[in-house]
């Protein structure tokens, strides 16, 4: 979020106190001067006066050194005890420079100890000596009345003043030369320049106070340019020189300009340097800013804010405390939003400009971009963003420490949320992750839908490396499932878009489904999420799945979780698999071990398929055929998992039968687990040692006595070939 100087307007702030501190600097200069002459001018007119045509004029010396000089062009000592004197002028000299005050008439009240000045007063203050043209402070007013046993000089009567290139006007005002009090009474309006720019300020009363150095305003408004601000009550404080050393507000502070920008506090307090140019600006109390450009919106909020500046009053550091919250809107498809309890803002000087280089975040921190559908939150009690760009200053880089925690959101509609002890991520353009780091207690989940269904994937490591590509790579006993299952590993990858993920190294899985819980041990394995595929891959030993008694080996397993079915390829080698029927009153557990090219398991159909060459192994024999079929009986939960029971078992293609020295031959077999019976058919033939070469159109094979049960055809015509010994 870019948080500049100018966003913020504080040198409004600044420069309206320093306009009001020249204005009733000045002015409180003028007054003191002329006050402390006029305090002296009674003891001095019955001193020695020189009469003239042209009037009379009075001076005074030390040491040969004229201190000021009365000249007026007519006096008149009236009856009633006063002295009117007309065309006044009074010169007072202090060093090199000259104080001119004048005025068409003065009248001195000598019971009352009253001067007054009905008509105009000049004040030519601070002028370099034979150039009084060129004085530095010009003040005229009227009706100006000093009491001299108060020591309080007054007018009621508008004043006019310009100083140093400050110039205005105020109505009323009274000064005490005991007090050292400049009162500005009401209606105070000054202009200045700065920087080629006018500044006017406005104040329903002012005072100041020379003796504390204080300059007090009340009912402030500035206007520089389009920008306005406004306060109930500003504080000056001043150096020994006049200038302002620091300023405060109160009252409710607020500046506005006609772009959209907006700053309010209920109070603020700044410090200048002697050049007059802001060291630290203070702001308390409902502390907020706002830009409004139509297109972009930018708000900020803080219980306080306090902002240093460098060289020339550009920003270096904004600290923010206290329920802040900073955002930044473009449009309705572009955000971003930072919320902590303190905020620490860095900025660096880009030509004249202060640009936001890094900001700190501290307590609860929380950092939400929103760009084109795609989303990133960052929160940890610590948060750290590097900012790149000048005009435009983007989060390029963030680190988060305690409780750290990351979520984005793609725009294809992937969650994906990390938490860690510590984040380190570097983002881009949009606000994305592009790389970065989470260790300590690593927990990443990705959410997506599957075939409109809901899907959520959590993986745990010690160290996750996210990289450029978008893998997410898991180290420190990873670990990553979901709801029906885990995979742990050496090594775990994932896919942040695709959210596709790869284990290597020593994988072992685990799965709920049915009774008991599956088992799969590989070399490697991949996820498919769009597919709902997982791929066990061995390597120097074959890859490993078991459920309770059920188990089968493989180069490679493949489960389709979406249709609830498990594949196993031979590949160069051949897939194995132990299957189990179970006991009987009248008969043992069976064992069966099957050989085979390939495997596949069906849990809707309740079978497991096996293709050529096939050959299944037990107690009642030996089972060779092109393909094999064995049916499974559902669970108590009546599913067919992988632990089912064997039930029956359906050969086909050049099959082979085999017990003992006993062969039988045909084109399919039908096992049945629960009495041991094998019904050879498709022209089957048995041939014995004992008994010879036996065919017929069905024979049945009783594991129990073994027996061999030979049905004919229609005709009932059995044909019986015995072996010649």
């Amino acid at each position: 979020m870019r948080i500049t100087i100018e966003r913020l307007r504080m040198w409004l702030l600044i420069g309206a106190g320093a306009l009001l501190l020249l204005v009733a600097g000045f002015i409180g200069y003028a007054r003191y001067r002329t006050g402390s002459f006029l305090k002296r001018l009674p003891q001095q007119l019955g001193a020695d006066i020189k009469q003239s045509t042209n009037g009379f004029t009075y001076s005074q010396s030390i040491k040969g050194r004229t201190m000021f000089t009365v000249h007026a062009s007519k006096m008149i000592q009236r009856t009633d005890g006063k002295v009117t004197l007309h065309d006044v002028s009074i010169t007072v000299h202090d060093g090199s420079r000259i104080d001119r005050i004048s005025s068409n008439e003065f009248v001195y009240d000598q019971n009352n100890g009253v001067i007054q000045a009905d008509g105009e007063v000049h004040l030519d203050l601070d002028s370099p000596e034979g150039k009084e043209d060129q004085a530095a402070v010009h003040v005229k007013t009227s009706g100006l009345v000093f009491l001299q046993k108060l020591g309080l000089a007054a007018t009621e009567k508008p004043i006019e003043f310009a100083a140093k290139g400050v110039s205005g006007h105020a109505t009323g005002a009274d000064y005490s030369t005991d007090t050292g009090l400049l009162v500005l009474h009401s209606a105070v309006d000054a202009t200045t320049e700065a920087k080629g720019r006018q500044i006017q300020m406005f104040a329903g009363w002012a005072q100041l106070d020379r003796k504390g150095q204080i300059a007090q305003l009340k009912q402030t408004r500035m206007v520089q340019g389009d920008s306005v601000g406004e306060a109930a009550e500003a504080i000056v404080h001043l150096r020994r020189d006049g200038s302002a050393e620091r300023i405060e507000t109160s009252g409710g502070l607020k500046i506005t300009s006609d772009n959209g920008r907006l700053l309010t506090a209920q109070r603020s307090e700044t410090w200048l340097s002697a050049r007059s140019e802001p060291e630290r600006v203070r702001l308390q109390g409902a502390v907020h800013t706002e830009q409004n450009t139509g297109e972009r919106i930018s708000r900020g909020d803080a219980a306080e804010a306090l902002v240093e500046f460098g060289p020339g009053g550009v920003a270096k550091v904004a600290h923010l405390i206290g329920g802040v919250q900073l955002t930044d809107a473009e449009g309705k498809r572009t955000s971003r939003d930072l919320r902590a309890a303190k905020v620490d803002l860095h900025f660096e000087q880009v030509e004249k400009n202060s640009v936001l280089r890094s900001a700190v975040a501290q307590g609860d921190a929380n950092v939400l971009s929103v760009a084109d559908g795609a989303r990133s939150h960052f929160q940890a009690e610590l948060l750290t963003a590097q900012f790149a760009g000048d005009r435009r200053p983007r989060a390029s880089h963030v680190h988060g420490e305690g409780h750290a925690r990351m979520e984005s959101l793609s725009a294809k509609g992937v969650t994906q949320t990390g938490a860690s002890d510590r984040i380190d991520a570097t983002l881009n353009a949009a606000s994305e992750v592009e790389s970065g780091t989470m260790s300590g207690g690593v927990t990443v989940t990705q959410a997506s839908v599957v075939k409109g269904q809901s899907r959520q994937t959590k993986a745990t490591g010690d160290l996750a490396v996210l990289k450029q590509d978008g893998l997410i790579e898991l180290t420190g006993h990873p670990r990553v499932g979901d709801g029906d299952g885990s995979v742990e590993a050496q090594r775990i990858q994932m896919q942040r878009q695709t959210q596709q993920a790869w284990a290597t190294g020593n994988v072992k899985a685990n799965y709920t489904r049915g009774n008991d819980p599956m088992h799969v041990i590989a070399d490697r394995a991949e996820w498919k999420p769009q597919d709902e595929l997982v791929i066990f891959t061995g390597g120097a030993r074959p890859a490993r799945m078991w459920q309770s008694n059920s188990q089968v080996e493989a180069p490679t397993i493949t489960l389709d979780r979406g249709k609830h079915t498990a594949l196993a390829a031979a590949g160069n080698g051949m897939v194995r698999a132990v299957l189990v029927s179970a006991a009987t009153p009248k008969r043992p557990s069976t064992v069966y071990r099957i050989a085979a090219r390939q495997m596949s398991f069906s849990e809707a159909q309740h079978q497991v398929e096996f293709a050529g060459p096939v050959r299944m192994e037990s107690a009642d024999g030996t089972v060779s055929a092109r393909q094999a079929t064995v049916f499974l009986s559902p669970s108590k939960a009546k599913t067919a998992d992988f632990s089912g029971n064997v039930e029956r078992v359906v050969a086909k293609e050049d099959v082979v039968i085999e017990q003992g020295q006993r062969r039988g031959t045909g084109s399919q077999l039908v096992y049945t687990a629960a009495d041991g019976l094998a019904v050879l058919t498709g022209s089957p033939k048995v041939v014995d040692p004992q008994q010879g070469t036996i065919t017929g159109t069905q024979l049945s094979f009783h594991a129990a006595d073994g027996s061999v049960v030979v049905s004919g055809a229609s005709d009932r015509r059995v044909r019986t070939e015995t072996q010649v010994k």
